[in-house]
């Protein structure tokens, strides 16, 4: 009988159809969920000296033990150049998990030199549909002691709760506070800190079609809902905030199955007079006071983004440029829709700052 050997020759993980389940962070690793495992990628692999930039996947992760949701790194809302060495994994086995990773960029890549581990797992009692994760300690801190650096934790599952976490210490994350929507459904959510506040602004993305402002303290024990942003037709799958801009200003998208999006821009009271603003501006914008903080903000509809011509599936602010050590975050969009196109949408200062699509792929 002859002898047959077999090699490996090519391997592929297919992503899950959650919306949320890619995070590509700004260490250049992009981790997505297959099934109930998480796929570690190097984005800029090479293949050969003379081939252009591949994808590759490196790692596999296994912990959860049905489908993974959602997967994010965690972040500072105030410094995109700081290091990203912590994310969550959200599954529909009622379970949120933080892992840690460590490591040096070695020979091989940094996707490949990172050891990754399971810091901390939560369970809850239902199934899990998007979370977010910030860290509320400064960045000179940070690497003293990464793993209980403190943070706060904003999960959503799929009975219309949305459950905040608090991380003070090296016990890892605490139960604070939960929000509940009623029969109502949270499809996605986004956390941030805006200029001039120490407390944290939670927006809320619903099947309703509307978006939910509500105020937390950095406790987490309390949340005050501060507005409901209306306009929306149908679910919103997406709701991201921006790093401030060069005029220290903080904008939102939210985009959703009416196949548009929505931008939106908060600032301070004292900068922006509703009253006497054009009709447009009064009709548009909401005010509302951080609860801990005693500032007023205003929130204001700004721009509405149409050329989709089905269901908006993700939308994203470009990452921030680092520019002399500060970020900035450029005015730029990415969406992806089920009209199988992705389009990237800017400012044109040719026509006034209005917003189009500047690049089409289908």
């Amino acid at each position: 009988m002859a002898h047959i050997t077999s090699n490996l020759i090519y391997l592929s993980a297919g992503c899950n159809t959650s919306p949320h389940c890619v995070a590509w962070g700004n260490n250049n690793v992009v981790l997505y969920a297959s099934d109930a495992n998480i796929i570690v990628c190097d984005p800029t692999s090479l293949k050969t000296a003379s081939e252009r930039p591949g994808f590759r996947a490196c790692q596999s992760l296994r912990h959860h033990s049905e489908s993974v949701n959602c997967v994010r790194w965690i972040t500072f809302p105030g410094d995109a150049a700081a290091p990203q060495y912590q994310f969550i994994s959200l599954s529909s086995d009622k379970t949120c998990v933080i892992w840690t990773v460590r490591g040096s960029d070695g020979e091989n890549g940094l996707a490949d030199s990172w050891k990754f581990s399971v810091l901390q797992q939560l369970e809850l009692k239902v199934p899990l549909q998007v979370g977010r994760c910030i860290y509320t300690s400064q960045p000179g801190h940070f690497s003293e002691s990464r793993d209980s650096s403190a943070a706060l934790l904003t999960i959503a599952g799929i009975d219309g709760s949305v459950t905040i976490w608090i991380r003070k210490d090296k016990l890892g994350f605490e139960l604070a506070n939960t929000i509940s929507f009623g029969r109502g459904q949270v499809l996605d959510l986004d956390i941030t800190r805006l200029s001039g506040s120490e407390s944290v602004l939670l927006a809320c993305g619903g099947d309703d079609g509307k978006i939910h402002l509500f105020g937390l303290l950095l406790s987490g024990a309390q949340s005050t809902k501060l507005a409901v942003l209306e306009g929306h037709e149908d679910w919103i799958r997406t709701v991201e905030f921006s790093l401030p801009d060069t005029s220290g200003l903080t904008h939102m998208l939210s985009a959703g199955q009416d196949c548009t999006v929505r931008l939106w821009t908060f600032y301070a009271k004292e900068s922006y007079n509703v009253d006497s603003g054009d009709l447009w501006s009064r009709v548009n914008s909401k005010q509302f006071v951080l609860p801990g903080s005693g500032k007023d903000f205003v929130v204001v509809f700004d721009t509405l983004l149409f050329g989709h011509e089905n269901w908006i599936y993700g939308a994203h602010w470009a990452p921030p440029l680092v520019e002399g050590g500060k970020a900035v975050q450029p005015l730029r969009i990415l969406t992806a829709s089920m009209d199988k196109t992705v389009v990237i949408w800017e400012p044109q200062a040719e026509f006034g700052g209005v917003w189009s699509d500047t690049v089409r792929a289908h």
